[in-house]
């Protein structure tokens, strides 16, 4: 059985209840739609992954708790620049 199939399963469920656009659905392959939202979801890991790195942190657990890493972004232009 395919990793992929319980996604795929849920997928073709969900498109007999479109109500807007049918056709849309219809033309859409489901293998592709499903390696775009691998893609999606791996460049997300990837970013997320690289960012946890920068702070010196090996999981989004070890977030928790860490106010010291919080920063408002309307206030990003106003901090000097790190030399």
């Amino acid at each position: 059985m395919c990793a992929l199939q319980p996604l795929r399963e849920r997928t073709r469920l969900s498109a007999r209840h479109r109500h807007h656009r049918p056709e849309l659905a219809a033309k859409m392959d489901l293998d592709w739609g499903t390696q775009r939202l691998i893609n999606l979801y791996s460049a997300w890991r990837k970013t997320l992954i690289g960012i946890l790195m920068r702070l010196g942190l090996r999981s989004v657990a070890e977030l928790r708790g860490r106010t010291d890493l919080l920063m408002h972004l309307d206030y990003t232009n106003d901090m000097p620049a790190k030399k």
